[in-house]
């Protein structure tokens, strides 16, 4: 009985990978040839998304099944993660660089990888977090690798192998000496632990903890793979990578930080304020490597970098409250996944066959793609945090915990921040606005798709405004 209860609780976290077995099954039975594109997209679609409902319906009871706990914080940011899975799979669909013979092949290890992202988000246990986060990782090196044959895709997929490697062994190793200190490395030991067990042992073993799951976000200053691996892979996947990668990392950080060996003794204060500092250079390396892009898809993994710096702000600032509340983070989670979702698709239907999109592509998109030049200006305008854009709500939400807490310091370089990404973000639109042919897709889907996004991104601040109230 227990097995069956435990299996219907666990039912949303499988989902994505019992939907992911038909197209491969239906292809073995077609001898090995691919079969409808549409076919297979839509069973991954209503798998990825039938897991969001029931998280949305079941997930927030407080249930624990083995090292998994469903709680509202945990199963929030599961939901976020099928929300960035839903918004980049169709991506896949339109994407020129895929080789079609592996369609199912490539959607079957991306819906996988969700499904080991929503382990990684309801884990209550670090040794389980390090192998669904490694899971996850494993499906992005594989998809890269099984992408175009091109020295771009192969470079960016040995890249990401061998430095995320590199990451989950400093994360293990940091594991042991935690493992060494307290005797065991699930959250309730390290919640019973004594404060004399924090000894420079434990500390470092946080210290390499910290840094794997910070590599994995790509902060500062673990960001020198970011750009290279973003460019390099299927855009599809760059979007989930941009998105829901950063989404289940950034919240499982939070969740860590909320553990009382961070507030019991002057060490957990380190920890909080040292976070507050890496947030810091993440926004101005970030900032002003997207000034000298060309590129626009190496322009939007710099900005994907800022924001990863802005949330560790917030972060900061709601950890050295006494009243601790995420809300603020989950809202600027949404309009971050709309904005930045929308941008790579929009980024998806410029390139071609041959090349990736330069700021110079954009010339008289407005003239010849308007819906796509509007979309793409609409999400641009969204991260730099002009209203009435979502972008600008969830910006002055995370901005709250730091007036709050009265860290000036990181409100000061957030604004900052802020101010110099109006510059980048403006620029692909002066580019837009030039004389040009201005490329594009106008298929139906894509159309929808940018649709989907700017919605998302105009009226979101107001459909998702409960989470602030």
């Amino acid at each position: 009985m227990d097995i069956l209860q435990n299996f219907i609780r666990l039912f949303p976290v499988i989902t994505p990978g019992l939907f992911a077995f038909l197209p491969l099954i239906l292809k073995v039975i077609n001898n090995n040839k691919e079969i409808n594109p549409r076919i297979v997209l839509s069973v991954h679609f209503l798998g990825i998304l039938t897991s969001l409902l029931l998280f949305l319906l079941l997930g927030f009871r407080g249930n624990e099944v083995l090292s998994l706990r469903f709680d509202m914080y945990s199963t929030g940011a599961c939901a976020l993660v099928a929300l960035a899975a839903l918004q980049s799979l169709p991506l896949f669909s339109f994407n020129q660089w895929i080789d079609k013979k592996q369609f199912t092949e490539i959607l079957f290890l991306f819906s996988h990888g969700v499904a080991a992202l929503y382990v990684f988000c309801l884990s209550q246990d670090l040794m389980t977090a390090f192998i669904s986060l490694e899971a996850a990782s494993l499906m992005a090196y594989m998809v890269m690798a099984l992408g175009r044959k091109e020295s771009l895709c192969l470079e960016a997929a040995i890249k990401y192998f061998v430095l995320s490697s590199l990451a989950g062994v400093v994360f293990l190793y940091g594991l042991s000496f935690i493992f060494g200190v307290v005797g065991g490395v699930d959250f309730l030991s390290l919640r019973e632990m004594e404060q004399a067990q924090f000894n420079r042992f434990f500390f470092i073993g946080l210290v390499f903890l910290l840094a794997g799951l910070l590599f994995k976000m790509a902060v500062f200053p673990f960001q020198f793979w970011l750009a290279d691996v973003y460019q390099g892979a299927l855009t599809p996947l760059t979007s989930f990578m941009a998105t829901g990668f950063k989404t289940a990392v950034v919240l499982f950080v939070g969740k860590l930080f909320q553990l009382p060996l961070f507030t019991f003794s002057h060490h957990g204060e380190w920890f909080v304020y040292g976070l507050g500092g890496v947030s810091v250079l993440t926004v101005l390396f970030g900032s002003v490597m997207a000034l000298k892009q060309v590129k626009l898809k190496r322009l939007a993994a710099f900005s994907s970098l800022t924001h990863s710096g802005y949330l560790m702000m917030a972060l900061t600032g709601i950890l050295t409250l006494t009243d601790q509340d995420f809300r603020p983070i989950f809202y600027y989670l949404l309009a971050y996944i709309f904005m930045t979702g929308g941008l790579f698709g929009a980024i998806q239907l410029l390139e071609t066959k041959n090349s990736q999109t330069d700021l110079g592509d954009l010339k008289g998109l407005f003239k010849n793609q308007f819906w796509l030049a509007g979309g793409l200006s609409l999400f641009l305008l969204g991260l730099a945090g002009v209203p009435p854009i979502f972008g600008f709500f969830s910006k002055v939400a995370i901005f709250q915990p730091l007036i709050l807490s009265q860290n000036w310091w990181l409100l000061f370089w957030a604004l900052v921040g802020s101010a110099i990404g109006i510059y980048y973000y403006i620029k692909p639109l002066l580019f837009m606005l030039e004389k040009g042919e201005g490329r594009g897709f106008r298929t139906l889907g894509a159309k929808a798709l940018i649709l989907f996004s700017g919605a998302g991104a105009l009226f979101g601040a107001f459909i998702f405004g409960f989470f602030l109230g």
